[in-house]
Order: structure tokens, then C-alpha cells, then sequence
């Protein structure tokens, strides 16, 4: 049963990640097209609900809003409640 809460997490964090990632390597494609852009709400709202990590690689390698400091304390501070609820949520399940 546990590996499979695990399993299931770790599916979760991969695909909020990945989705993410995709979704600013768009909306700067967009950018440079002057095309209809993805809302800076919903990039940061998705990298709260777990893709932080993806939305922090996405800064470094595609750069995109990499001048806007509030995404890199958003996205490191969300990185870190993960970080503590994960670890709060696996002591109650293993004890």
C-alpha cells in the first residue's frame, strides 16, 4: 500500500514538473511571437500546487521570466513547503 502512495507522489510531482516546464517554454514562445499569453497567475499557481522545480529549470534554460524575482521567491518557497509537508505527511504514514 505505502509503495503505491509513493509511486503515486512521485507520478504527481513529475507530471506538475514537466507540465509546467512546457507551459513557460510556450508562453515564451508566444512572447517572442506577440501572440495570446499564458496568464503569470497560472504559472505561478501551478508551480504552488508542486511544479516549482519545473518552473525554476524552465527560468534557467529556456529564460523566461527570469527578471521577475517574485517567481524565484514564489517557486523556492513553494519547493520548500513540499519539502515539509512531504516529510510531515511520510512520518504519520510510516508511524
Amino acid at each position: 500500500m505505502i509503495k503505491y502512495i509513493i509511486m503515486g507522489v512521485g507520478f504527481y510531482y513529475a507530471l506538475i514538473n514537466l507540465t509546467l516546464f512546457i507551459m513557460m517554454a510556450i508562453d515564451k514562445h508566444k512572447a517572442r511571437k506577440s501572440k495570446w499569453r499564458i496568464s503569470e497567475t497560472t504559472l505561478l499557481l501551478t508551480g504552488l500546487l508542486g511544479g516549482a522545480a519545473g518552473g525554476l529549470i524552465a527560468m534557467r534554460f529556456v529564460h523566461h521570466k527570469n527578471r521577475k524575482p517574485y517567481f524565484y521567491m514564489v517557486f523556492i518557497c513553494a519547493i520548500i513547503i513540499h519539502i515539509f509537508a512531504i516529510s510531515f505527511l511520510s512520518t504519520l504514514i510510516l508511524s
